[in-house]
């Protein structure tokens, strides 16, 4: 059953506590930019932050990046309840695919509609963010959503 959340767009006021979680869940946290992207936060009842993930919009493309859970809540569908938030938020923008890179939850973005491409096949502005070009590692798995 999944708790209640309260999602709120990511400010620089709470990009600190963001990056805490990110940092605890072992995900890259440096290279986050605001300006111009949707980073959101989803907090519980008591107003924890329980929950993160983000969208950098490259044009018609963006891609999905920090979906973190804290760790004693997962199992709860808070992931789930995050891409969908995230999926959504990318349709509002016009977004026509969706790109993510990951090394441990190939197999849950497959179960959201999630297929994996090879590297090549990835737009140039999309291969020129720093999640592609050096952050994450040649071995995460990369996969694609086509929203239109």
């Amino acid at each position: 059953m999944t708790r209640e959340l309260t999602s709120f767009p990511i400010s620089e006021d709470q990009l600190e506590n963001f990056c805490d979680l990110l940092r605890e869940c072992n995900l890259p946290y440096s290279d986050i930019k605001l300006a111009g992207n949707s980073f959101v936060g989803f907090t519980n009842e008591q107003g924890e932050l329980m929950a993160t993930g983000g969208l950098e919009f490259y044009g018609e493309y963006a891609l999905l990046r920090s979906i973190a859970v804290r760790k004693r809540q997962r199992g709860q569908k808070m992931g789930q309840r995050v891409v969908d938030d995230l999926v959504n938020k990318a349709r509002d923008h016009q977004v026509q695919s969706l790109f993510l890179l990951t090394e441990t939850a190939r197999d849950f973005f497959l179960t959201k509609g999630f297929r994996e491409i090879s590297r090549d096949q990835i737009p140039e502005a999309i291969r020129q963010s720093t999640q592609f070009a050096s952050v994450c590692p040649s071995s995460a798995a990369c996969l694609i959503m086509k929203l239109k």
